[in-house]
């Protein structure tokens, strides 16, 4: 990911980047300090933590993340949704709710608490990007094009989201739209593999 914001396989980093963005509550996550410890000991951690602090939305959000990394994910979305409980508007849990949901392929759902946090939060980088990456997945590229160029608004050199408008174009039809994209995004981030493969492969049907 050419950008600053960061999130996708490297959960621990892009979990300090969360909390740091976001600051909802005074929690730490253990990926942040760098110690290693296996899956279970994690979960059995977070556990304690929220038997100890049962009211604290934060408890249920870290033993989510916990199980997420460990793949359990039905058992993540169950803590998501026990914050919630506690905090109907925690945008930390909304959105580690709708990553939750991607992996099992409940995608409507993602997309639900994506629009949420949107409704919340309109101007939320982190939903903005994932929910475009979740419609050009979808093949629903005008509501992906809507959603990039939205972004652009806020952050107007973003590689990664001039990357998913010109891949919304290409999706649309509108290669020529796509290259100017893709071009955009290469002055930004030259190194920028996705993009100088997407603009190449356009260039090809010349």
């Amino acid at each position: 990911m050419p950008d600053k914001v960061f999130w996708g396989k490297n959960l621990n980093s892009f979990l300090c980047i969360l909390i740091l963005g976001i600051s909802l509550f005074p929690f730490s996550f253990a990926g942040c300090t760098g110690k290693s410890s296996s899956s279970t000991e994690k979960i059995n951690y977070y556990l304690q933590k929220a038997r100890e602090n049962p009211a604290n939305p934060a408890s249920f959000v870290n033993l989510g993340w916990a199980h997420f990394e460990a793949g359990n994910y039905r058992e993540a979305i169950n803590n998501y949704e026990k914050a919630l409980q506690l905090d109907n508007n925690n945008i930390t849990a909304r959105y580690s709710l709708a990553l939750a949901y991607i992996e099992t392929k409940e995608i409507q759902k993602g997309k639900q608490e994506l629009n949420t946090i949107l409704s919340l939060e309109p101007d939320n980088r982190l939903a903005l990007l994932k929910l475009g990456e979740v419609y050009l997945s979808s093949q629903e590229y005008e509501q992906a094009r809507q959603v990039f160029k939205k972004y652009l608004k806020l952050e107007r050199t973003s590689a990664t989201a001039l990357k998913g408008l010109g891949d919304s174009y290409a999706g649309l039809g509108e290669f020529e739209r796509a290259k100017a994209a893709y071009k955009l995004a290469l002055r930004y981030v030259p190194d920028y593999r996705e993009a100088k493969e997407a603009l190449d492969s356009l260039e090809v049907k010349k």
